[in-house]
């Protein structure tokens, strides 16, 4: 049994890429999508909204498109106003949200076509080297969510709907990096929410079927909002722990996820294909994103101690991994 690779009528072409390729053309081809994010037209933007179709699409589950999902899952535009608002400071991250507002409804076994477009999503952030603040302003938030927390699954090697919250000392180099990545994200969204949000304007006109990708209600942000002051406390200490313990992390490279075909139904991850990170560049970024979560808790010395810490070591920074924002 091959993947189901039917479009749904849709025909979704990207239009930020020559030729509008079609996003469901990368799970019939397993070379076009290194060869098509290497071209010179390729932008970072362009590269994300390829994210943003792969997961809107992935929303199918048992061949049925989940409308309700489907509905959350297209948006980013309240907290993109204020990222906006916010260049040159910090940007904002989702953490995992309740069922109700999930962009993806986990099943306890997802068809291969949800599978292999996630895996397509994962490839595409790799490319782009997990940079945060670039995830943050282009893709809808609820994506945000997903996009990590299925890194989380597939690193930890569990099948459970809501990923482990396991000590990173008892973690692989690989699910070590997925952890840290979504703590850094709780912490940024945590300090985001100190700000007003605005609503952004939506489609003037509504087209029948289909919902404005780049809208959030905002029942929504407040949903986010709240998980993130339920578990950004355990995020900074897990961060205070990696850096205390100089744990290592290694970052997933494109190679290191298989692409699914019509003959392979279970994916071979290649984690010895990432890149193990040199601890002063990763220490150099997570004590800038706890400096910032202290300042924002208005514990002044705690901040000053992380960017100190942050300012002494990114003069060492061999090799930027982690965008400092």
């Amino acid at each position: 049994m091959g993947i189901d690779f039917n479009a749904n009528g849709n025909g979704i072409g990207l239009g930020n890429f020559p030729g509008k390729t079609s996003w469901f053309e990368f799970l019939l081809d397993k070379s076009r999508l290194e060869a098509h994010l290497k071209q010179d037209t390729t932008t970072e933007t362009a590269a994300v909204d390829l994210i943003t179709d792969f997961l809107r699409n992935a929303t199918e589950v048992n061949g049925d498109q989940v409308s309700s999902a489907t509905q959350v899952s297209q948006a980013a535009s309240v907290l993109t106003s204020n990222q906006n608002s916010l260049a040159g400071s910090i940007g904002v991250e989702g953490i995992p949200v309740e069922p109700s507002v999930a962009p993806v409804i986990e099943t306890e076994k997802e068809t291969k076509k949800v599978v292999a477009l996630k895996l397509l999503a994962l490839k595409v952030a790799s490319y782009l080297k997990w940079d945060l603040n670039l995830l943050e302003k282009k893709l809808p938030l609820p994506m945000q969510q997903t996009l990590l927390t299925y890194l989380q699954k597939i690193t930890t090697n569990t099948e459970q709907n809501v990923v482990q919250e396991l000590p990173l000392n008892d973690l692989s180099v690989d699910g070590r990096f997925a952890h840290v990545l979504l703590y850094r994200w709780q912490l940024r969204a945590a300090v985001l929410g100190i700000y007003p949000t605005k609503q952004s304007r939506g489609l003037n006109v509504q087209i029948p079927g289909q919902v404005d990708p780049m809208y959030v209600p905002q029942e929504t942000v407040d949903t986010i909002r709240r998980k993130v002051l339920e578990k950004v406390e355990q995020a900074a200490q897990a961060l205070n722990n990696l850096l205390e313990d100089r744990l290592d992390l290694r970052m997933p490279h494109m190679e290191c996820f298989e692409t699914l075909d019509e003959d392979k139904s279970t994916p071979n991850f290649e984690w010895e294909k990432g890149e193990l990170l040199v601890f002063e560049d990763v220490a150099c970024q997570v004590s800038y994103d706890l400096g910032c979560y202290h300042f924002y808790k208005e514990n002044y010395q705690e901040a000053k101690e992380a960017f100190c810490k942050a300012s002494s070591l990114f003069p060492k920074v061999s090799n930027m991994v982690f965008k400092i924002q």
